[in-house]
């Protein structure tokens, strides 16, 4: 993930400048805004796919054709797994802490070479390291602590959590043993082929797609450090009308890393 640097408004348009001369292209720009607000970031490394199908509706008509239901993830482990998530949010918070204390330590020492101590500047200065100094301390304490939890309740959880992974992964083996042959079915009654394109290649952020015209899906994920974002979205796309589409946070599927 980068931050926006120069692409902007103005790069976008020219991408679209350049597309709109040719033949059915889109261009896809894939775009998270920060915590609280933040600046946006455009998203680099995205492999992104103009699927002429609707994979889900395929997977979906698959589970209801199963010959027994998808097994669930018990409801213990499902709230283990966000007890796991919680602490380990809770423990990257205390060691970002701990990392900006130690930064701004580092750039008060800097700041206090050269002033003489008996300066009212320097005692300021000192005051204010020796408070990051005790910061630092118990950051440090409380990430170590907190890490110690995170990897505690993910060990406890993880044998359960493996066995009932084990057992989803062999019902979606059966389950979904002939989802190749359902895509090359949709692919033949379209007439129309898959593109792909992994954004940054040209500009941050940004991939590229060029296809016959017709009606596809934007197929994307994102991980992210607890969570995974997931876009499925349908796109017309006609001869010399250039499509842009914009993946963010607002039009994605936020699903749990298991």
């Amino acid at each position: 993930m980068r931050r926006r640097t120069g692409l902007g408004l103005a790069g976008i348009s020219a991408i679209l400048v350049l597309t709109a001369c040719g033949p059915a292209r889109v261009t896809v720009v894939v775009e998270l805004e920060g915590e609280d607000g933040g600046a946006t970031t455009f998203v680099d490394d995205v492999e992104v796919r103009l699927l002429p199908y609707d994979r889900d509706f395929i997977f979906d008509s698959l589970t209801a054709a199963a010959a027994t239901p998808e097994p669930e993830m018990p409801a213990e482990l499902l709230a283990a797994q966000a007890e796991i998530a919680q602490a380990e949010q809770e423990w990257r918070d205390a060691e970002d802490l701990w990392n900006t204390a130690r930064d701004t330590m580092k750039k008060l020492n800097e700041e206090l070479e050269g002033l003489n101590r008996a300066m009212n500047l320097y005692k300021q200065i000192y005051a204010e390291f020796e408070r990051w100094e005790r910061e630092e301390r118990r950051s440090k304490d409380r990430s170590a602590a907190l890490f110690e939890r995170w990897t505690d309740l993910d060990k406890a959880a993880r044998a359960q959590l493996d066995s009932v992974k084990m057992v989803r992964r062999i019902w979606a083996d059966q389950a979904f043993e002939d989802v190749g042959l359902a895509i090359e079915a949709k692919i033949e009654e379209t007439g129309l082929e898959e593109a792909a394109d992994t954004t940054g290649a040209e500009a941050e952020g940004v991939a590229l797609l060029k296809v016959p015209p017709g009606d596809y899906w934007v197929y994307a994920r994102h991980e992210l450090p607890n969570e995974e974002l997931y876009w499925n979205l349908k796109v017309t796309v006609m001869r010399g009308d250039p499509v842009v589409v914009r993946l963010n946070r607002e039009n994605a599927e936020v699903r749990e890393i298991n």
